[in-house]
């Protein structure tokens, strides 16, 4: 009787538990819908980036398209910041709002802000008006249309969420302009030697001119016979090299339909299609593709075929009749 009694109680315990453990559920599905977390503002711009060549004292004009692609009507504030090259990949480091000489001096939008309905696009017209003094290269700008709720003005402990999406410029002002980029690095990042594809190479740039450039070329891998097996274009992406900054473009050679098979000698060869690119490193690197363990299995399996006709022809020679 304890024992049957000790089962009761222990059931009825896993029931009172099951019991809390559904309500609790219940209660955190009722506070999921009650107080949702703050709303993401859906926004887009075209085009992402303008690259624009200008002459001193001459005026350009051109025009985004702001899309909101809320279920709410949005303000969106405009605001411009100067930035600077960052890291080896391409990154930006935005200068302070403060900070307006250069091209956000230059530049004019008919209103700081705009306001759109959900669903709806505008193009937002700007005008960018370059002094007969300014200094001649590149000069570089986002413009950001931001939006912030419930409030700009933010209480005590209130959280306010919001977005904020750029448009790069590119400004080129025309005149002395010095294109110098130079090739500090053409490596293999895996070993020189390997058993299997892929194989990664990594083509290192520094812009020491004025105005920003769009490095093009390929990398040709051929085989031991000389063929070209494989042509990989080094910046595909079209991506720029600012002025006092360094930039790493990777590659990637692989034969999926070959499930990454490679046998023999290979030689990677750098060519660039701007005569401007001055090379300080080698345009080539040699490497092997040795699939060791296939082969294992080809010469064991010819070791094996080798003795095979040997033993059989041996023993014809033994159980040959004689005459």
């Amino acid at each position: 009787m304890k024992s049957i009694n000790q089962e009761n109680i222990k059931t009825r315990e896993h029931k009172n538990v099951g019991r809390i453990s559904f309500s609790m559920f219940l209660c955190s599905c009722a506070l999921v819908f009650l107080f949702p977390g703050p709303s993401v503002h859906a926004m887009s711009v075209h085009p992402a980036l303008f690259d624009i060549a200008i002459d001193p004292g001459q005026i350009h004009r051109g025009t985004i398209e702001v899309t909101n692609d809320d279920v709410v009507d949005q303000t969106y504030d405009l605001s411009i910041q100067k930035f600077l090259p960052q890291g080896e990949s391409g990154q930006q480091e935005f200068l302070s709002p403060q900070d307006i000489s250069g091209l956000p001096s230059w530049m004019y939008f008919p209103q700081p802000s705009i306001t759109l309905k959900a669903g709806e696009s505008r193009r937002v017209p700007f005008m960018i008006r370059v002094p007969q003094d300014a200094r001649t290269g590149g000069h570089y700008a986002a413009v950001f249309f931001s939006t912030l709720s419930p409030s700009k003005q933010a209480l005590p402990n209130e959280m306010i969420s919001g977005s904020r999406t750029g448009v790069l410029l590119l400004v080129t002002v025309n005149g002395e302009l010095t294109n110098r980029v130079e090739l500090e690095q053409f490596v293999l990042t895996t070993p020189l030697r390997t058993e299997y594809l892929p194989a990664l190479f990594s083509v290192q740039l520094k812009n020491t001119g004025s105005v920003h450039v769009i490095p093009e070329g390929n990398i040709k891998i051929k085989n031991w016979f000389g063929q070209t097996v494989a042509t990989l274009p080094i910046n595909p992406q079209q991506g720029r090299v600012l002025p006092d900054s360094t930039r790493r473009f990777l590659m990637s050679w692989s034969r999926p339909e070959w499930k990454n098979f490679a046998f023999g000698v290979y030689s990677a060869h750098l060519e660039f299609r701007d005569s401007s690119i001055v090379a300080h490193a080698p345009l080539e690197i040699r490497f092997e593709v040795w699939p060791w363990h296939l082969s294992i299995l080809v010469w064991g399996g010819i070791v094996i075929l080798f003795l095979g006709h040997a033993f059989f022809k041996m023993m014809k020679m033994i159980w040959r009749p004689r005459r």
